[in-house]
């Protein structure tokens, strides 16, 4: 049995005591960043990793990235070409980011990460909100409005001030800004769920597109894990478009 994660560690006794009864089953941990690396070079077509050896086609192979429109559909994209160097980031209870350069098992390197992540959205949410679930505080940020909470660009510099600037006046300009201020609008728990589930997003992309600039690869970023599966549909779009979302 392939375990990875922390649990494979921490439990790993647990499991063998529950497998005792059967000899034949054993635990082999396996690293998980390794493993998150293979399974993107896997989805991608042969020939953009290199490994296309047997002289045939990649129309066999099923588009397996996209990415999340504003009102949440989904676009399809293509593999770029070439392929590397990328930048993967992999968010779950916390963030790692992975520069992969080619696909030759174990050619990546970690470049950095936050701990600023699934577990801090969940652990705040709980702190903040009457929510006791991942699933109930997304649930709630679905419904709320982070700019109730947030102070944005337009409200520091106003409108013509964003425009002599460049900037959009919806860009976040501070994460839970308004709170400090002494006439703060009223937020509800939605509110701040969202606002919460903003913060963590924008912290990731911020960080991924860093590191993609400085690899040459802003066009190369995929994001992965527990974090932005099928059910946060919200931090998929906070993306702001600039990434692709690995299946």
């Amino acid at each position: 049995m392939a375990t990875a994660g922390g649990g494979a560690c921490k439990f790993a006794p647990l499991f063998r005591d529950a497998l005792r009864a059967s000899r034949r089953v054993e635990l082999e941990p396996v690293r998980e960043m390794r493993a998150m690396v293979d399974g993107l070079l896997v989805l991608a077509p042969p020939s953009s990793t290199g490994m296309d050896s047997t002289g045939g086609t990649d129309q066999c192979f099923q588009q397996d990235i996209f990415t999340i429109n504003e009102d949440g559909t989904t676009a399809s994209r293509p593999w770029p070409d070439p392929l590397f160097p990328l930048i993967l980031v992999i968010m779950g209870t916390g963030v790692s980011i992975l520069r992969v350069d080619s696909g030759a098992p174990g050619d990546f390197v970690r470049v950095g990460g936050t701990a600023c992540g699934g577990g801090t959205f969940l652990g705040l949410a709980r702190l903040l909100t009457s929510a006791t679930s991942f699933e109930q505080a997304l649930d709630m940020a679905a419904e709320g409005n982070a700019s109730n909470a947030d102070k944005l660009v337009s409200d520091i510099y106003g409108d013509e001030g964003c425009s002599n600037l460049g900037l959009p006046g919806n860009l976040t300009a501070s994460n839970f800004g308004k709170l400090g201020e002494m006439n703060c609008p009223r937020c509800d728990e939605k509110d701040l769920a969202r606002a919460l589930l903003q913060m963590v997003t924008q912290q990731s992309v911020l960080l991924g597109s860093a590191y993609a600039r400085m690899a040459g690869c802003i066009n190369r970023v995929f994001f992965a894990g527990g974090f932005v599966d099928e059910k946060n549909q919200i931090a998929r779009t906070v993306r702001q478009g600039m990434c692709s979302v690995l299946l």
